[in-house]
């Protein structure tokens, strides 16, 4: 098991992979549409979040000799990340399984991404091509 550094969302964050993404829902842009939803601020996307995780993961030092990501499945987006929350991702390797040449391996991985307050903001099970 591996916990990463919290990562801070800062609204510049926020907002500039709400640009990147080309996220055009009101839900990312409107702060009132956010409000009339029951949040309290402008909510970074649910993608967004995954991939701030997947950059954590790799500077956790649990994947380092990974190859690949080919897969998420079972993802859950249980509350949203706001600006000036701080998301820190424990991911746990499941299973690893040699392919059948045996040089490579695929692994399975629980990330579990949290905030501050840790909360559960979403979880997703990784597939990952391995070195062996």
């Amino acid at each position: 098991m591996a916990i990463t550094t919290p990562i801070e969302v800062t609204e510049e964050l926020r907002s500039t992979l709400v640009r990147l993404g080309n996220y055009t829902h009101p839900l990312f842009s409107d702060l009132e549409v956010a409000k009339n939803s029951g949040m309290s601020a402008l909510p970074l996307p649910g993608q967004a979040l995954l991939l701030l995780a997947g950059g954590a993961a790799e500077n956790s030092g649990l994947i380092d000799d990974a190859i690949a990501l080919v897969g998420l499945s079972e993802t859950l987006f249980l509350k949203p990340a706001f600006a000036g929350d701080f998301v820190t991702l424990e991911l746990t390797e499941l299973d690893r399984t040699p392919t059948s040449k045996g040089d490579k391996a695929i692994a399975n991985f629980a990330w579990e991404i949290t905030n501050q307050r840790g909360e559960i903001l979403a979880t997703t099970t990784a597939k990952m091509l391995m070195r062996a």
